[in-house]
């Protein structure tokens, strides 16, 4: 096991090394880059001196279903080895005193590299990969990349490999109350995305997507280079040519309302 304590100020250092020495198996604890959770997770993915045959990302305070590792694993297990791939899943949503409260929406389209450009499904805490999508991750060169789950569902399916959404929750993730994951049917968060359009918001986290891919590039099949160029072609375009780009490139999200917001961004030249 291996944890990144990212500057804390709590008694986290404390609580892992009590951990550590009733731990059957080595517990290593590296100091992170404090520079916000996704350069945490991805200084641990770029580390290449981290060898396993499987990897699994983990929170501090969520909770693992007890056939969490033995479900993903029996499907990373039937994909050959040089192949990279992740597995996630759907999660419980509980209160603070691990009390169940919901459930994180249930994606039903496919996941596709035309997916990842425009829209997450594989949360971190709940994603388990390969080592050939390890490999794909320490390649990724030293650009801050908007969150290492959204990269890493990027690059992987980017790279010609595959995901595997499980309908079937395998974490419970805890609600703090201003936690992204789980509220995304709220019609305050619905708002909140609609905002986030006309602040440029949407626009900046494209970019960086962008950015971060084409840098990226080498490792991409011809194929996603074609969609990713498509897509990034017809943002600049002028309108008739950027709503007929946005539609050949393929790109969706998973409901229609997610689809929506992405046209109208589109239309109002803010994706």
């Amino acid at each position: 096991m291996v944890a990144s304590d990212d500057g804390s100020s709590d008694r986290s250092i404390e609580v892992l090394q009590t951990f550590a020495r009733g731990c059957t198996s080595s517990v290593v604890v590296f100091s992170g880059p404090r520079e916000g959770f996704a350069e945490n997770f991805m200084s641990l993915a770029r580390n290449k001196e981290l060898r396993a045959d499987y990897f699994a990302f983990s929170d501090q305070d969520d909770i693992w279903s007890a056939d969490k590792l033995e479900r993903s694993l029996r499907w990373l297990e039937s994909i050959s080895p040089e192949i990279p791939a992740i597995y996630c899943s759907r999660a419980e949503l509980v209160d603070r005193e691990g009390r169940h409260i919901g459930f994180s929406p249930l994606f039903k389209r496919p996941p596709s590299f035309r997916h990842a450009l425009v829209q997450n499904i594989a949360s971190g805490n709940t994603m388990v990969f390969n080592r050939s999508a390890k490999h794909l991750l320490e390649t990724t060169p030293s650009l801050k990349v908007n969150s290492h789950d959204w990269w890493g569902y990027q690059i992987v399916t980017g790279a010609g490999g595959v995901v595997f959404y499980d309908p079937v929750p395998t974490i419970k993730y805890r609600q703090h109350g201003d936690n992204a994951v789980g509220l995304e049917t709220t019609l305050r968060s619905r708002w909140g995305r609609i905002r986030a359009i006309f602040s440029g918001g949407l626009s900046a986290l494209t970019d960086s997507n962008i950015q971060a891919l084409q840098a990226s590039r080498s490792h991409l099949t011809n194929a996603s280079q074609k969609v990713l160029d498509d897509f990034s072609a017809a943002r600049n375009a002028w309108f008739a040519s950027r709503l007929y780009g946005l539609w050949k490139s393929g790109v969706y999200r998973q409901t229609l309302p997610a689809t929506c917001t992405l046209w109208f961004a589109a239309i109002a030249r803010k994706l």
